[in-house]
């Protein structure tokens, strides 16, 4: 895990167009995984960086989605878009298409299986919680014990809304790549806590270790 210092979101922004760019120029196809929340303005800026790029080999869908109707107001998919996030060439994928929940996790499972295996290059975006969790993957959740799916059910979730479906640890670990930006001083404590080693039912970022992973933050310049 690498941790570089910086002093806004720009070098995550150049770090993730000039990945997801370097890979499709070479005719390979490329995976992007993204989050809601606070990387919502990263995602968007990352996609309009890509207005010119041939995105056709691009496919895209979410680390994690708030349960309900397509486009309610906690989406994160309509959060995105309503955020600037837009790439009309790629394949896009968006979680949630009005169904039951065990019928929606069923599709996301089958999303993130396709996406992964069917791409050279695998890149994840995440955010990070105060309290280490990243997508919907809490401390002490059900969900990190997932042990066979792509996807996974996170239900009574500590934060509203609770009812929400996300990547599982098993997903993870086929990322080629992951981005992990956290900063502020709220974040201090969190990313002081990732350099130790922990487990992931401690602070679920952790899990970022499997793979290949920069961490920008405004705290640290090390890797570990």
């Amino acid at each position: 895990m690498k941790f570089r210092k910086v002093d806004d979101a720009q070098p995550v922004i150049r770090y993730l167009t000039e990945a997801i760019q370097t890979h499709l120029d070479t005719g390979e196809r490329v995976a992007w995984i993204v989050p809601g929340g606070s990387a919502i303005y990263i995602a968007a800026m990352v996609s309009q960086n890509l207005a010119n790029t041939d995105t056709s080999r691009l496919s895209v869908t979410l680390t994690d989605e708030r349960y309900g109707m397509p486009g309610h107001a906690d989406s994160n998919w309509q959060q995105l878009i309503d955020g600037g996030f837009s790439l009309p060439n790629a394949h896009l994928y968006p979680v949630l298409r009005g169904k039951e929940v065990i019928d929606t996790v069923d599709d996301y499972r089958e999303i993130l299986r396709q996406v992964i295996e069917e791409a050279d290059y695998t890149i994840g975006l995440f955010g990070m919680g105060q309290d280490g969790h990243i997508a919907s993957l809490f401390p002490g959740h059900p969900a990190l014990d997932e042990p066979i799916s792509y996807a996974v059910i996170a239900d009574n979730v500590p934060k509203p809304p609770p009812l929400r479906l996300t990547i599982s640890p098993v997903a993870i670990r086929a990322v080629d790549e992951a981005v992990l930006y956290a900063a502020g001083p709220d974040k201090a404590e969190v990313i002081t806590k990732l350099r130790t080693a922990l487990q992931p039912v401690e602070q679920p970022a952790q899990l970022l270790k499997l793979i290949k992973t920069t961490v920008f933050n405004d705290l640290i310049e090390e890797e570990i």
